[in-house]
């Protein structure tokens, strides 16, 4: 929902938002009054903002088509220099670092992109702000000399200040991501997956590497710019194969690598004939209605939120994909009928239970239901393809039988 208008935003997020900026406001207002402003660090304030913006530059189509394919979680590469100011610079030249790093991604970048907007831009700006003032407080300018001596509480405050900020700003993103999804965002959703946290944990790696080149070896910055460009480029080539396999609609697996991923873990459960590998296949009810009722974006919110729910329905490694139109797949390895029904009987209850609101107008969707085919390795079929011709004659004979049910396919002709 990046790209509505803020009056179509839930109004808890909205009031969030609101609270977080006003914090952020006051924090910088009040750090002019703490801390000495020196010739040292305006130099260093300038060299610093002179090479975020000059590494914004060169990666400006990068972050661009990064932008294009991210969902709610997105990590930009501007902590890499935001923890040298933490580590370096009086509180007040902090927060106008982030004022104006984010001002000139805003411009030259963001504001191009339908899935980005204003209000987005100044809630993470302020977020930035009130990480890396926490983390100035906590750490206290370990750096903040011409050329300190280093020590190991010198080192102890560093690690605080970057541990500080990754935090308060991570948690104050999990925060508006949960309200902006009205409380139905994945885990993965709030806080990243495994390959977000490690650019993360990167990115604070090289913005210590920056602070320290800066302190003792000015004149090697320079040498930080292959690096880091290189490291956004690889990270947009890893979400381009990372999109290849994905739904953009839904965020589960497309059908091409669901029934890839299938086929691999039927192949391997024949070698066992006592295996089960289960599949559901899921087909939303009446789903027209919603789209001629309340528009296509509120039918892209449902779809969203079904997705999610059928998913929070199954276990890690059962794989979930978006079959076509609102029809969704779940492969379940090891799981025998009564156990694949079990599941889809508590799909079948939580999609009845979902409570989407319309982007466009906030109006409430509820009264969603679906219908569930059920079908299992050996006792439906033996390929794949059967498997799956098997769980969609079961969708159709629930349609028939009055919708919002679950039936199971056993007998094998009906694969056929």
């Amino acid at each position: 929902m990046a790209g509505f208008a803020l009056w179509a935003l839930p109004a808890r997020w909205i009031a969030y938002a609101v609270l977080v900026e006003a914090i952020a406001l006051v924090a910088a207002l009040a750090s002019f009054t703490r801390g000495a402003i020196t010739d040292v660090a305006l130099l260093r304030f300038g060299v610093l903002l002179a090479l975020g913006m000059v590494q914004a530059e060169l990666s400006r189509r990068i972050e661009r088509d990064r932008r294009r394919m991210s969902g709610s979680t997105h990590i930009n590469m501007t902590s890499i220099w935001l923890i040298p100011a933490v580590l370096m610079l009086p509180p007040q030249l902090v927060a106008l670092l982030c004022v104006a790093l984010y001002t000139h991604m805003w411009l030259r970048i963001w504001q191009h992109l339908r899935n980005v907007s204003l209000h987005r831009t100044v809630f993470g700006a302020s977020a930035a702000i009130v990480a890396c003032l926490a983390a100035s407080t906590v750490a206290g300018v370990p750096l903040a000399e011409s050329q300190p001596t280093w020590s190991w509480s010198v080192t102890l405050a560093c690690m605080l200040g970057g541990l500080t900020f990754e935090l308060v700003d991570a948690l104050l993103l999990a925060v508006s991501i949960n309200l902006r999804q009205r409380g139905n965002a994945p885990l993965t959703e709030l806080f990243g997956t495994w390959d977000d946290n490690a650019l993360e944990l990167t990115t604070l790696c090289l913005g210590g590497l920056t602070a320290l080149t800066l302190v003792y070896q000015p004149l090697f910055t320079v040498l930080l710019f292959c690096p880091i460009v290189v490291l956004h480029r690889s990270v947009l080539v890893k979400e381009l194969e990372a999109a290849a396999t994905i739904d953009v609609k839904t965020g589960l697996l497309n059908a091409v690598t669901w029934h890839h991923l299938a086929s691999q873990e039927l192949a391997r459960s024949k070698q066992d004939r006592r295996a089960k590998v289960g599949v559901l296949m899921v087909d939303l009810d009446h789903f027209k209605r919603v789209n001629d009722t309340y528009g296509h974006l509120a039918g892209d919110a449902v779809l969203k939120s079904v997705a999610t729910a059928v998913k929070n329905q199954v276990r890690a490694d059962d794989a979930v994909g978006r079959f076509g139109g609102e029809e969704f797949v779940v492969l379940l390895p090891g799981v025998d009928e009564a156990g694949a029904l079990v599941v889809a009987e508590r799909i079948r209850k939580t999609v009845g239970a979902l409570y989407v609101m319309a982007p466009q107008d906030g109006v409430p969707i509820a009264g969603l239901s679906c219908s569930i085919g059920v079908a299992v390795h050996y006792s439906s079929g033996t390929t794949m393809e059967r498997l799956l011709l098997a769980a969609d004659t079961a969708v159709y004979r629930a349609k028939r039988t009055g919708r919002n049910r679950v039936v199971a396919t056993v007998d094998k002709r009906d694969a056929a």
